[in-house]
């Protein structure tokens, strides 16, 4: 391969934009003028966005109209914005979040061979602002010139983006069918886990006449300990949708452990927070294994204890479902942190079925999870195959390998 190597800044003009003051609303009130931010950049082709500006709000800032089909570059942001890019395909205006690179001599420089050529050097492209300690670190103009280039002839780029678009075209494809796959697997499941009850006609209960409620103790924290072997306080803060995690728990001594033996928990315990209780992966609840034991229940985790008319597992699979997140959420209070109390879960209404029907309901979600788990796992596997099939057709791509001269 003869292509000769070249910077960004040799070939390439570089520019950003500018932020209009946030306290005048005269430029941003039905502003017509496209405004981008980073997190437009993730659109990859970019023919709209949310953000816009007033002819006021351009005028007085530093945001400027770009050039159309430059490749924009986000310079900042910690997740994976940082070193991203995209392909502007309209008039718009951006924010100094972003730079565009524009080609200066179409003849010698394709934007979307250049595009394709930064996407797969993002991994590189971020290691530039020293992500293995400076993270908050952002990108700019100076390293983005320095940033070397392979240039072939032109009609070689061209060849190049053919086959990459095609490519790609059956990658995005093959990504879009697995994603639904594992979309429709969870509908599937939720579907079955939203209707545990339909089919019975018994009477609706409370959720407390059927199963013994207890909230935790006020434990003080000037009894806490730091030893290790000592018992384990389960906090909301120790609990994660489905699992319990102990690994920064607070600890209590082990030889009081009498002393509170009413706020111990057992095996196949429900437990629940009631502060913060749904995050962003689900609902603060799980069910307690040996590998929990001896731990004590502190002061806003509830604890759902089965009697034998109630299996642990049918209640689990009950207290997940959307009924029953709906129930909190509809109930919840508190301003700054959203917590339901204990009378919101007891009035929770159940009808359950015979405890051989609450097995057999059991056994049929066990079978359904096991094989939505293992479609979920099988699916990711294929998008993660996908994506290193991307890095791979990528790297062959810019080192002379995809096509003939």
């Amino acid at each position: 391969m003869s292509w000769k190597t070249v910077t960004i800044g040799e070939v390439c003009d570089l520019s950003t934009g500018g932020t209009p003051s946030k306290e005048k609303t005269e430029y941003f009130d039905n502003g017509e003028i496209l405004w981008l931010v980073s997190g437009d950049i993730h659109k990859r082709e970019i023919f709209d966005c949310s953000g816009r500006i007033t002819e006021l709000g351009y005028k007085n800032s530093n945001a400027k109209f770009l050039p159309i089909d430059s490749v924009l570059i986000a310079l900042n942001g910690q997740g994976k914005t940082r070193g991203s890019v995209a392909l502007l395909r309209v008039k718009a205006t951006c924010n100094q979040s972003l730079v565009a690179i524009t080609p200066r001599n179409k003849d010698e420089l394709d934007s979307k061979y250049l595009f394709y050529y930064l996407d797969g050097k993002y991994e590189d492209i971020r290691r530039l602002t020293g992500d293995s300690g400076n993270d908050r670190r952002g990108l700019n103009m100076p390293m983005i010139r320095k940033i070397f280039l392979p240039l072939p002839p032109i009609s070689t780029q061209q060849k190049i983006v053919a086959k990459l678009d095609a490519i790609f075209a059956e990658i995005d494809r093959a990504t879009a069918a697995a994603e639904t796959n594992a979309k429709n697997a969870e509908a599937l499941f939720s579907q079955v886990l939203n209707n545990l009850d339909a089919e019975d006609s018994g009477v609706s209960k409370n959720l407390g006449d059927c199963v013994e409620l207890l909230s935790g103790f006020a434990f003080k924290s000037s009894e806490y300990t730091d030893s290790d072997d000592d018992i384990p306080l389960l906090r909301g803060d120790n609990l994660n949708p489905m699992s319990i995690d102990f690994s920064k728990a607070k600890r209590f001594d082990k030889n009081r452990l009498s002393e509170y033996h009413k706020f111990s928990l057992s095996i196949n315990d429900i437990v629940l927070g009631m502060d913060r209780p749904l995050i962003s992966t689900g609902l603060r609840i799980a069910k307690v294994q040996a590998k929990d034991l001896p731990s004590l229940l502190v002061q806003r985790v509830m604890r759902l204890r089965c009697s034998k008319v109630v299996n642990p597992d049918f209640l689990f699979y009950l207290l997940n479902s959307d009924k029953f997140i709906k129930h909190l959420v509809g109930e919840q209070t508190g301003l700054g942190v959203p917590h339901i109390s204990g009378k919101t879960i007891s009035s929770f209404q159940v009808k359950i079925p015979s405890i051989e029907i609450q097995r057999n309901t059991v056994s049929k979600l066990h079978s359904i999870e096991e094989r939505l788990n293992a479609y979920k796992l099988a699916n990711r596997k294929i998008l993660n195959n996908l994506k290193f099939y991307r890095q791979s057709i990528l790297k062959r791509a810019f080192s002379g390998e995809l096509v003939k001269e």
